[in-house]
């Protein structure tokens, strides 16, 4: 599924459960970001976990960056979204999701979504 979103400073295309099929050095595989977002000049790439784990920074950084990266030829910005919180408040904790954007991109950055 794939939709326009404006939302304040965040616009672009939202895609969510979107397959990939890829081959690499261990052959084909397949992957499927939770949702991301493709505007003008980046991808943000959200995954939703209902804990907080290392699991998603794995994926997101070993996986779905590059792959993205690869197929838009944009720099990707990472976000792992969680309802529960596992690990003490960090660097890497943002307030909002347009809060990514003003951090380094390399990072791997966590929104504890406190929402219903």
């Amino acid at each position: 599924m794939n939709s326009a979103l404006k939302s304040g400073e965040l616009e672009g295309e939202l895609h969510s459960e979107q397959w990939f099929w890829f081959v690499d050095a261990n052959g084909k595989g397949f992957a499927q970001p939770d949702h991301y977002i493709v505007g003008k000049d980046s991808v943000l790439i959200v995954e939703v976990k209902l804990k907080q784990n290392s699991t998603a920074h794995l994926q997101l950084d070993w996986l779905y960056r590059p792959l993205l990266e690869k197929f838009y030829e944009k720099p990707a910005f990472l976000l792992q979204v969680f309802k529960y919180p596992r690990f003490a408040v960090d660097e890497r904790r943002v307030g909002s999701i347009t809060d990514v954007f003003a951090r380094r991109r390399e990072s791997i950055h966590e929104l504890h979504w406190l929402g219903d």
